[in-house]
C-alpha cells in the first residue's frame, strides 16, 4: 500500500507492487499533473488525490473496484475522467469541486452514484448514466451547464 507520496514530480508513474493507494496518499501534492496506476491497484483510498490542482490527467486500470470518498476532491484542473470497469459506486464527494471537469465516462456495471458525488462541478455538459444506475440525491449540482443526464 502506498501510504504517502512526498515526491514534488509532476509526471508519477507507479510500479507494479502496489495494490492500493492509501486514504490522503497523494493529498494536496501541488506539482502533480500526471499519474499512472499501475495494473496491480484495485483500491483508491478516501481524498488520496484531493486537492491536487494542477492534476490534469490520470490513468487508474480496470483492476480498481472502489474509489474512496473525496478521493478526487478539488482537483480543479481535470476536465475529464474515466470510471475504472470495475467500479459499481462513485462515492459520496468523489469529485467534489472539480470546477473544471466537463466530462465523465462511466462504466456499464455502474449501479450507484451516492450524494455529493459530482457536487460543485459546475463544468459538466452531458452526463450519460448507465441504465439501471440509482442515482442518489443531490449527486450532481443544481447550478450547473448540464443539460442531459
Amino acid at each position: 500500500m502506498l501510504l504517502r507520496y512526498k515526491g514534488k514530480n509532476s509526471y508519477v508513474i507507479l510500479p507494479g507492487c502496489i495494490q492500493e493507494i492509501g486514504s490522503n496518499a497523494f493529498l494536496s501534492a501541488r506539482n502533480l499533473r500526471i499519474a499512472v496506476l499501475p495494473d496491480s491497484v484495485t483500491k483508491i483510498g478516501a481524498q488520496a488525490f484531493s486537492e491536487c490542482r494542477q492534476l490534469v490527467k490520470m490513468h487508474i486500470p480496470d483492476t480498481v473496484t472502489l474509489i474512496g470518498s473525496g478521493a478526487f476532491s478539488s482537483c480543479k484542473s481535470l476536465t475529464e475522467f474515466t470510471i475504472p470497469n470495475g467500479v459499481q459506486t462513485i462515492a459520496s464527494d468523489t469529485f467534489w469541486g472539480c470546477t473544471a471537469l466537463k466530462t465523465i465516462h462511466f462504466p456499464a456495471g455502474l449501479r450507484r452514484i451516492e450524494p455529493n458525488a459530482f457536487h460543485g462541478c459546475t463544468a459538466l455538459l452531458s452526463v450519460e448514466v448507465p441504465a439501471g444506475t440509482s442515482i442518489a440525491e443531490g449527486a450532481f449540482p443544481l447550478n450547473t451547464c448540464i443539460t442531459q443526464i
